[in-house]
This record gives C-alpha cells, sequence and structure tokens, in this order.
C-alpha cells in the first residue's frame, strides 16, 4: 500500500491531495467510483485538527497521510458498496476489489489468501 501512496506523492511530498486521490481513483484504476464520493471519503478520512482558523492548520484538511489514506480507501470501499448487493461483506472482502486494481497500477499481482478448512467432528474424543 505504500508503493501506492508513494506513487501519487508529487515531488517529496509525503501526502495526497484530492486531486491525486481522483487521478489515482478515477484515471489509473477500474475502481468505478464518481469525484463526488472520492471527495466525500477524503473529507471524512481526516483528523481533526486542532485550530480550523489558523492558516497552517487549515492547509491540513487539503492533505491526506498514509494513515489517513488507508481510511480513505476503507471509507471509500464502504461507500461504493452502499446501495449493492455487497454492502454485507465484511470490509477485508470489499477492500480486496480495490487494492487488487490498485496493486495493477504499481505492477504487484493480488494475492488471494491460502484458506485450510480444518476438519470438524462431534464425536466424543473417548472412543
Amino acid at each position: 500500500m505504500q508503493a501506492i501512496f508513494n506513487k501519487y506523492c508529487q515531488g517529496k511530498n509525503t501526502w495526497l491531495t484530492v486531486a491525486d486521490c481522483n487521478k489515482m481513483i478515477i484515471r489509473d484504476s477500474k475502481f468505478d467510483a464518481m469525484e463526488s464520493s472520492i471527495s466525500y471519503c477524503f473529507s471524512m478520512s481526516k483528523k481533526t485538527v486542532m485550530n480550523e482558523l489558523d492558516e497552517e492548520c487549515r492547509v491540513k484538511y487539503e492533505r491526506l497521510t498514509y494513515f489517513e489514506f488507508l481510511e480513505f480507501l476503507a471509507r471509500l470501499v464502504t461507500h461504493q458498496f452502499e446501495d449493492s448487493e455487497l454492502h454485507e461483506l465484511p470490509l477485508e472482502e470489499k477492500l480486496e476489489f480495490i487494492i487488487e486494481e490498485l496493486f495493477k497500477i504499481v505492477g504487484f499481482r493480488f494475492k488471494y489468501p491460502r484458506l485450510e478448512i480444518a476438519e470438524f467432528s462431534d464425536s466424543d474424543d473417548e472412543y
């Protein structure tokens, strides 16, 4: 995820703007999202700023840190699947949809976890 974040950080920045997120999601990935959804999820992913009237603090609202980026992705998939038949999926399964698309941008392959099903028996161990 860090590689995806770093790809869209401009220059030596350690943050993304909403324009960077739009570029990543709408232009470069095949994840179907609208700009309004991206802006909403971007805003909702921001940490609280102590003094919103201070110019230096206000600028933080326009910048998404790495940890806020992770929250942004979770909020985006939750928002996107809100009115679909997939809305009841657990968050980790919803995230697979967007992560798979984002990994393609940086040349990574999404690897699904290997599931092992344990044998289960209702019989007593005393036999």
